[in-house]
């Protein structure tokens, strides 16, 4: 008996390790160049593509206001979201930089100013749009971020055409009386499909903003009134509010992260899909994040091999018994259905072959791994875990 919960203590310590991170290849970064017929000048669009980029799979797509400031933060965020947080799924990026940013970004702030911002919000959607679908693929689920005075854009595009994007991330949302009386104060009439938005603002005023816009906080606070009713719009998912230990630059670096965690929160989140919380049969636990994936996300992107190595982890931990190995492996198995190709899946497959006394199988399919993962690091982590795992269940009053 004592030697029975010495190695049933130890694989516990194993499956611990058995980390569903996996250190992937580079992101890749792509430039283009085109000619604004709107704009009347050239224009750059800079593109971040998730790592093991895959030209035959679907992914949602995220554009950047001020891409000349803010692209490589956020292709850096999303990359650490998704292979460390694991709370959301790999992205395409998109930073359209500035040439000027008043012109480009810039609401009217008094009624005799152009609004030239009207112009760029066309040249996103009749130039940019097309470009990015002719190169990387049908944009089912689309997300704009915007901080500063890009917040304003983006806070007017969702008030004007919410039918753009899918997502809002809208970051130090800088105010007036002006700005938010003639642009910002109404709501859209109706949300036909599923949209996200997140907006925040820092409790913390710089000396700089808040000479230029004394009345952020207040209207502030009157934009977030105005989403107080929102029972029209059932489509919408809402998160709003100050982030008071927060100065204009935390905002920038800050906010992205959690309004991408929020955008994705229905998939990852276990307490907003009811049907999963009481799933038990492997096959309605992939049914349910299906399920979310097409009524939420327009099945812009594929499960994550995270979840399948999470979810296999979570059955096994049930019982540890013969029955949740079996239905461990049974997720993973049906991950490779998914991602055929990959190496993290068919190495925790490896592993509950271990569990399943499949010892020849299991050397077998870990040979193939070490011989398809072109990642020295994750080479070393598989052979490492594989290698103790084996040594414990092969010799258990060790």
């Amino acid at each position: 008996m004592i030697k029975q919960i010495k190695f049933q203590k130890l694989i516990v310590i194993c499956l611990l390790g058995m980390s569903s991170v996996s250190i992937s290849q580079s992101i890749e970064y792509r430039e283009h160049e085109l000619y604004s017929e709107l704009l009347n000048e050239k224009r750059l669009i800079r593109v971040g593509l998730p790592k093991n980029y895959d030209e035959n799979k679907t992914y949602p797509f995220v554009y950047l206001l001020d891409g000349e400031l803010i692209f490589e933060y956020a292709t850096g965020a999303v990359s650490y979201l998704k292979d460390f947080e694991e709370s959301i799924p790999d992205c395409i990026v998109i930073g359209i930089p500035n040439i000027s940013r008043g012109k480009d970004l810039g609401l009217p702030r008094k009624d005799d100013d152009t609004p030239t911002h009207l112009n760029f919000i066309s040249f996103i959607e009749k130039e940019v749009f097309p470009m990015i679908e002719n190169n990387y693929g049908t944009q089912k689920f689309k997300i704009l971020y915007g901080w500063s005075l890009g917040s304003q854009f983006s806070a007017s595009v969702f008030s004007t055409r919410e039918d753009l994007f899918e997502g809002y991330i809208i970051s130090g949302l800088l105010l007036s009386e002006y700005l938010y009386e003639t642009h910002l104060n109404t709501l859209p009439k109706s949300i036909p499909n599923p949209t996200y938005l997140h907006a925040s603002v820092e409790g913390i005023e710089g000396v700089e903003i808040s000479e230029i816009y004394p009345e952020t906080l207040e209207y502030f606070e009157k934009y977030k009134t105005l989403f107080s009713e929102v029972s029209h719009l059932p489509n919408l998912r809402l998160k709003i509010g100050v982030e008071k230990n927060n100065s204009h630059q935390d905002e920038f670096t800050q906010s992205f992260k959690k309004g991408m965690r929020f955008i994705f929160s229905d998939f990852f989140d276990i307490t907003n899909n009811p049907d999963k919380a009481t799933a038990v049969d492997p096959a309605e636990i992939i049914d349910s994040y299906d399920k979310v994936l097409e009524t939420r996300y327009n099945n812009s992107f594929l499960i994550p091999e995270s979840i399948f190595t999470n979810e296999a982890r979570a059955i096994y931990f049930k019982k540890r018994n013969k029955a949740s190995i079996e239905g461990a492996a049974s997720i993973i198995e049906k991950g490779l259905i998914v991602h055929s190709n990959s190496t993290q899946l068919n190495h925790q497959l490896s592993m509950y072959m271990i569990l399943k006394k499949d010892i020849e199988g299991a050397k077998e399919k870990h040979k193939s791994v070490l011989k398809d993962e072109s990642n020295v690091i994750n080479k070393q982590l598989y052979k490492v875990e594989f290698e103790r795992l084996l040594l414990r269940v092969s010799n258990p009053e060790k």
